[in-house]
Parts: structure tokens; sequence; C-alpha cells
């Protein structure tokens, strides 16, 4: 069917409407452009800001590589009051934030390296042993690392957390590696402690037998025992747990192993020192007074071993008794007859001597005189012109005597002590054989015999007599020598003697060693030596002459010894200065 055309539907040519105008689309697009130069724009000045900023971030963290903040210096500044952003920078400024920062990361560095320093000194002490006490150590790195992040906190928090981490990270194994030490160190004591206890353990033993009076306790059964044995047992348990506690069972084992057998010899023990004690007890039949019970409480075999030990102890005793009391009775005769000696108070005047005997036994020992010939020769004159006895001398010049050791002899001493007015006391109180010892040695009687022994040697001449007999040229050479031997031995005790009287006192028998080493040596002895040597062996001399009477080996300075008669002379003086400071002793505390 045909469309139906609209009714009133124009024809022909339309005409055209009239265009229209959104005035809103145009203000939206005017307002998106003027939207986009405002957006470029911003992002203009953004990136200029941006830049500006990291430009005052560099300058910040130039200027604080250049001007670094030290702890020290921000704690001085803290201390005194200033405001801290002065210091390290403010919070609001692009600089000041960067300047902040910046001294943050050099504080924490810097704080950190120094507790890291703290710390490995902490450390090799602690591997080196170093007693340090672990409480005070966790004080002192509690306080170092608070501190220092209370520090850096002012400046940064950021950075007091990264510190307190890492410098907690590091302490913890160094506090636990002191704790470990720490106990090690007190192990090691308790061990010692312990190991000393049980070296101690006789002793302490010894003390809880030797105390037990028969006293008996029930044990854990129920049964009586001793109560020192009881006491016993349980140290040795205490001891034995000591070892447990201080992680050494082995000690502990051991202590327990050997703890009976120290509680049976401490009681063996006991009992025979009981019985050493109390001679009056019949050990063979039990008695053993308040040690009964111990004693029934140790088995057969230790009854015979105490009862073995006492009878030896007290046998030994006895003798050592028996040799003190001869001992006791030899030395109070020697005792008595030194007091009838010295109360007698007899000269050898008056007993009839003559002069020159009373001078060579009072004054002198040894050889013909322990004075020289030229000595002896005067104090005969002066005696004989003085009419007087020669014994008697001034207080001053026997006291310096007895200083010079002229009087080896008790006797001699004694008589001419008395002579010379002084008293018993007197001779006591200068203690002369006990402050002259040294210089007594073997007594001058014995230095002159070996003195004289070594120039007949020498000579071939076996007394003063023989020198007589002698042809002149040998006695003259012998009397050289000997006066040789007496002026050299007085010079060297008069330097002596000016040197105040330091180190001991010249003997003569090593200055006639010196000269019979020079005689051996000379020249004129060697041609003697050869001679007779030569002549003996041609013509067999034998023992016709006197100088071929002796081995001319014995003139070998290795041979010019003391001889064993002489060592047993030497013995028999020291005994007689031993006899005599016992007598003087008595003198001094008196009848």
């Amino acid at each position: 069917m045909a469309e139906k055309l609209p009714r009133y539907r124009p024809l022909g040519v339309s005409i055209a409407s009239m265009p229209s105008i959104d005035y809103m689309t145009a203000a939206k697009m005017k307002a998106r452009g003027f939207d986009q130069t405002a957006a470029a724009l911003d992002k203009l000045s953004s990136f200029a800001f941006a830049k500006a900023g990291e430009y005052k971030v560099e300058e910040a963290q130039k200027f604080r590589y250049d001007n670094p903040v030290t702890a020290e210096q921000l704690q001085a500044a803290i201390s005194s009051g200033r405001d801290i952003d002065e210091i390290v920078g403010d919070n609001y400024t692009i600089f000041g934030r960067a300047s902040r920062a910046t001294v943050g990361v050099q504080l924490r560095t810097e704080l950190e390296s120094q507790a890291r320093s703290q710390m490995s000194a902490i450390s090799a002490a602690i591997d080196s042993g170093m007693d340090l006490d672990v409480d005070q150590l966790r004080s002192q790195f509690e306080g170092m690392i608070s501190g220092h992040s209370d520090l850096l906190a002012e400046v940064d928090p950021s950075e007091a957390y990264k510190y307190s981490a890492v410098v907690n990270t590091l302490a913890a194994p160094i506090y636990k590696n002191a704790l470990v030490q720490e106990y090690k160190k007190k192990q090691d004591i308790a061990e010692f402690n312990t190991r000393s206890q049980f070296l101690e353990l006789p002793n302490a033993l010894a003390g809880i037998f030797t105390a037990d009076a028969g006293g008996k306790v029930p044990d854990a059964n129920g049964k009586d025992i001793l109560e020192s044995e009881s006491t016993a047992k349980a140290f040795v348990i205490s001891l034995a747990n000591d070892a447990f506690n201080a992680n050494n069972p082995d000690l502990a084992n051991e202590i327990m192993k050997e703890g009976d057998k120290l509680i049976d010899d401490a009681k063996e023990n006991a009992l025979v020192r009981f019985g050493i004690d109390n001679p009056d007890k019949d050990i063979t039949m039990g008695d053993f007074g308040d040690k009964t019970a111990l004693w029934n409480s140790v088995d057969e075999k230790q009854k015979e071993s105490v009862k073995e030990r006492i009878r030896k102890e007290r046998e030994k005793r006895q003798t050592k008794k028996g040799e003190e009391e001869t001992a006791s009775q030899k030395a109070n005769a020697k005792l008595f007859n030194g007091h009838l000696d010295i109360i007698a108070g007899v000269s050898p005047l008056e007993r009839g001597v003559d002069i020159e005997t009373t001078i060579r036994n009072a004054y002198t020992t040894g050889r013909d005189s322990g004075l020289t010939t030229t000595q002896v020769k005067s104090q005969i004159e002066s005696a004989q012109k003085q009419k007087q006895n020669p014994n008697t001398v001034s207080a001053a010049t026997f006291e310096e005597r007895v200083k010079d050791n002229d009087f080896p002899t008790l006797p001699a001493l004694f008589a001419a002590a008395k002579d010379a007015g002084f008293t018993e006391d007197d001779v006591a109180r200068w203690g002369w054989i006990s402050k002259q010892g040294d210089a007594l040695d073997v007594a001058i009687k014995a230095d002159n015999e070996e003195a004289e022994a070594l120039l007949q040697i020498q000579f071939g001449i076996s007394s003063l007599k023989e020198v007589m007999q002698r042809a002149p040229v040998v006695a003259q050479a012998y009397m050289s020598h000997r006066f040789a031997v007496d002026d050299k031995h007085a010079e060297l005790v008069q330097a002596w003697k000016d040197g105040g009287s330091s180190g001991p006192r010249p003997k003569k028998r090593d200055v006639a060693l010196e000269q019979a080493r020079v005689i051996a040596a000379s020249e004129p002895a060697t041609q003697i030596t050869n001679l007779l040597v030569t002549l003996n062996a041609n013509y067999a001399l034998g023992n016709n002459d006197v100088w071929t009477q002796r081995n001319y080996k014995e003139i070998n300075v290795n041979n010019l010894n003391v001889t064993d008669t002489k060592k047993n002379k030497i013995n028999e003086v020291v005994q007689q200065i031993s006899d005599a400071e016992q007598r003087l002793t008595a003198i001094r505390s008196g009848p």
C-alpha cells in the first residue's frame, strides 16, 4: 500500500533553520584550556621547587660533612641548655631537615663505633680470663645503649631505633660469653676448694677422732655408731657432693672411694697417739680409756697394727730418754768440774808452774806458742821484771783479747778472767763463744798446729828441738819462714780489725799454706828437689839423710791438706767449745 504523505507537507525547497550556539561547551573548553595551562605552570614550579629542594639537601649534607656534629659537642650543648635545633638544624625547612637527618646518620655511626670498640675490649678481657662482674657488665651495656639512644632520639628517633637494634645484637653474645666464663670460673674455684679440702681430709679426720670420747648416735638404720665416725662420714659425703656440684664426678667418686680408707687410718692414728701419750695404759688388754669405744670399732688387723706401732714408739722414746739421761749426767759432771776449777781459782803460779809455761798455757795454745817467739819472750821478760803473776792483765786488755779470740780453750779463759778481776757473769755476758764462733772455727790451737805442720813438711823438721840439731842454714831458713808466717798473720789480723772486723778472722793456716806454696815453687827448692831425686836415683841414699827421709811428693801443694788425724782433733775442739757454751749457760743461771 502506497505510503501516505503527511498532510500539509510542504513540497519543494525548504528554508534552512538558524544555527544554534552552545555557550556552555565553549566555556568548558575555555576553562579546560586554562586548567591545562595552570597544570603546566604547576608542573614547572614543582620541578623548580624539587630541584631547589634537592640542591638544599645536597647543600645541607655537604655542610654537615664539612661541619660534623660529634656526640660530645651535642651532649655539651644539651647540658648547657641550648636549643638542639641550633646545633643540628630545624624540622620545618628543607635545609634544616636534611641537616638534621645527616647529623643523625653521622651520630649513629660514631656511637656504634664507640660501642663496638668498648665491646671488643670487653670481649678480649673475657677471653683472656679476666675476672668481670657479669651484673656490672650488664649494667654497663644497658647504660651505654640507653644513653646513646636517648641522645640520638633528640636528633632523629629513627636513627635511635636503628642504633639500639644493632648494638643490642652485638652485646648479646658478649654478655652470654661472660656468663659462660663466670660459670666456668665458679666451677673451677669450687673444684679447687674441694680438692684443697680433700688434701686436708686426713688432718680433718684426725681432729675428729682425736676428740672422740666414746659418744654414740643412731645411724640411718637405727643402729648406734660412734658419733665421731658419723661426723667423719658426713664430712666425706659433703665433700663428695661439693665435687659433684663443681661438675667433677670423677673427683666425687675418688673422694667416696678414699673416704673409708682415710677414716680407718684416722681411727688407727688416734689410737696410736693415745697409746703413746699414755704410757701407763696397758694397750695389750685394750685399755684405751675414753678411746675404748673407738678401739672396739676397728677390726683385728687394725688392732694388731695399733699395738705394734705403739710398742715400737714406746721403745724408741725409752731409748732416747736413756741416752738423754746419760748425756745429761756427763754434762753435769763436766759442769761440776768446771765449777770446781772456777771456784778454786788457783793460778798456774800457785801450782808451782814456771813463768814461761804459765804464759804459754794462759795466753796461748797450739804450736810451742800461739804467739810469735818474740812476743813470748817479751811476756816472759816483762813478768820476770815486774815480779808479778804474768796472767794478770788490765780489764781493757783482757776484754780486747777475748774479742780477738786469744783464749780458744775454756780453762785459759777462766783463769785469765779471774786474774783480770772479772766474774763468771762478766764472761757469760760477753757471750764470747757464741759471738766469736765463726772466728773460733777450729780454734787457734788447731790453726797453729796446721800452720806449723805445713812449714815442717817443707823443711823436713818434726819439732823445734830438731831445729837446734840441724845445720845452721836449715834452722835459720826454718825460723825465718816461721817468723814470716807470724808477721804476715799479725798484719792480716790488724787489717781485719781496721776494716771493722767484717768477714771471717784471718787464719794462720792459710798464711802458712801460702808460704808453703812460695817455698815449693821457689827456684832453690826446685833445684834441691831435682838434686835430691838425682842423688837418690844414682847413689841410693835411702833414709840416711834427714832431707831424704820424706817423700817429696808431700811438698806438692795439692797434698798440703788437713790430715784425718787433724780433722779428728778439730772435731774434739768443736765439742769442747760446745761443752764450754753449756757451762757458760749454767754459770749465767746460777747454782
